[in-house]
This record gives structure tokens, C-alpha cells and sequence, in this order.
């Protein structure tokens, strides 16, 4: 993911120099930025859930 990331990155830093930012293909490139972002952002909510999970069950396992 960080890949996709990265090279969607490089998509809008490359197009930006030749259209501008309401041109068709910058849109869609920072769309693709943008959906990429929230994919990563998601992700990291998902692991930051499953370690709560797991100090959870830990401090219960230590309070029985």
C-alpha cells in the first residue's frame, strides 16, 4: 500500500507541472491520492483497534 501511495504521489507531482488543478486528469490523480490515503488510513484504524483489543484482554487476563 505504501507503493500505491507513493506512486500516486508521483502522479500528482508529475501532472501538476504540466495541467492545472481542475484539469480532468489532476482530479482523478488526487482521487486516486485521496483513496489510497483513506485505504492507509483505514488500515492503520484496524490495527490500532486489534492492540486495544489485545491490552484489553491482557489487563482482564492479569485482573483474573
Amino acid at each position: 500500500m505504501k507503493e500505491q501511495r507513493t506512486e500516486a504521489a508521483r502522479a500528482v507531482a508529475e501532472l501538476s507541472a504540466t495541467y492545472l488543478a481542475n484539469h480532468p486528469k489532476m482530479i482523478s490523480a488526487k482521487n486516486q491520492l485521496l483513496n489510497v490515503d483513506r485505504q492507509f488510513r483505514g488500515e492503520a484504524l484496524k490495527i490500532v483497534s486489534a492492540l486495544e483489543d489485545q491490552a484489553r484482554i491482557a489487563k482482564a487476563r492479569e485482573a483474573s
